[in-house]
């Protein structure tokens, strides 16, 4: 998905003058518990939940949203950023303050003060302690009344105007943690067959040896996680929501037509596996393309490996694929400013 191109859009149609990011962190007792991304998802939906509420957009009895929602992205980094070998939850959010509500969108976002810095604090604090009860997690009775949240903002309406970019550096925070832990290779001896590798913790750096199947160990557990990332509000769903936020979305242009005679339904899978390649002397994610036909749909053929480089619009690299292109409309509604 997108996400850049979708908040850059709407930030221009609604001329709202933040992006507002956070990471939201849990004690260490209560973290090294949650080892699953199944997990994880339950303190995704309460951060969301933190969030829609601070701009008005509270829950009903039923556990409906009123009042409409916001628009944010949560990231799960299940590993430690540096020291990526180990489990340490912590989520990335990414929210734009334009409450979608009936069809019409407000711009409601405002300067955060102290004051609001620890009503957030508080809130994420009352709805994980919630979460961890609920998953019964040892310990959850005891924790404090106030959890860590590093947050920030960026002037994405004012980069736009300066850069022609609103530059929301959302990279670090969507990206996958495999490239963490390939930071940290200092250098590669392949007779010996070992990694240097550098960590951090405290602030302070110490190295480590590793062999490389102790480093592919570690690539292997990360690449077993999915469904990391969440959206909420008007970001899911976008393209149907986009006329209400100014946004016009056209599918990107592809010229490729094909003949209804040589055409065939067929279904497709990607796997992904990590290789050491000797010659570059990395670790590199590999993606592999299987297709099967369905001729017959109650008895489709057989999984047969095909060469990336032979399926169209297939990436060859392991990134998101661009499938949309998100402009504001002609005729928006330009919101009120944030101050």
């Amino acid at each position: 998905m997108d996400v850049g191109n979708r908040l850059a859009a709407v930030i221009e149609a609604q001329q709202i003058e933040y992006l507002r990011k956070g990471v939201f962190t849990l004690p260490d007792n209560i973290r090294d518990q949650i080892k699953t991304n199944k997990q994880a998802s339950g303190f995704r939906a309460r951060i969301a939940e933190v969030i829609n509420r601070h701009y008005g957009c509270g829950k009903d009895r039923k556990g409906a949203y009123r009042n409409g929602r916001i628009g944010m992205r949560i990231q799960t980094h299940l590993f430690s950023s540096h020291e990526p070998f180990k489990d340490n939850v912590h989520f990335h959010v990414a929210w734009l303050a334009a409450l979608l509500h009936d069809g019409k969108v407000e711009n409601v976002d405002h300067r955060l003060n102290e004051d609001d810095l620890r009503w957030f604090r508080r809130e994420w604090a009352s709805e994980a302690k919630k979460e961890a009860i609920k998953q019964g997690l040892v310990g959850a009775e005891d924790m404090p009344d106030e959890l860590d949240i590093k947050m920030r903002w960026v002037p994405a309406l004012d980069n736009l105007a300066r850069f022609g970019q609103a530059r929301l550096g959302l990279r670090y925070d969507e990206r996958s943690q495999l490239e963490d832990v390939e930071d940290c290779i200092k250098a590669v001896d392949l007779e010996k067959e070992t990694l240097l590798m550098r960590f951090q913790q405290d602030k302070w750096d110490y190295f480590a040896l590793w062999s490389i199947d102790d480093y592919m160990a570690v690539q292997g557990k990360m690449l077993a996680v999915k469904g990391e990332t969440s959206s909420y509000g008007w970001m899911r769903r976008f393209e149907s929501y986009a006329p209400d936020l100014g946004v016009k979305v056209e599918r990107d242009i592809d010229v490729f037509t094909p003949l209804p005679g040589l055409t065939e339904q067929i279904q497709f899978k990607r796997d992904y596996d990590s290789m050491w390649n000797k010659v570059k002397r990395r670790a590199e994610t590999v993606k592999t393309v299987y297709v099967r036909t369905l001729k017959d749909p109650d008895n489709p053929g057989a999984w047969v490996e095909v060469d990336s480089w032979n399926v169209r619009g297939e990436e060859i690299l392991v990134k998101a694929k661009k499938r949309y292109l998100y402009r504001v409309a002609a005729q928006s509604g330009v919101g009120d400013r944030g101050s």
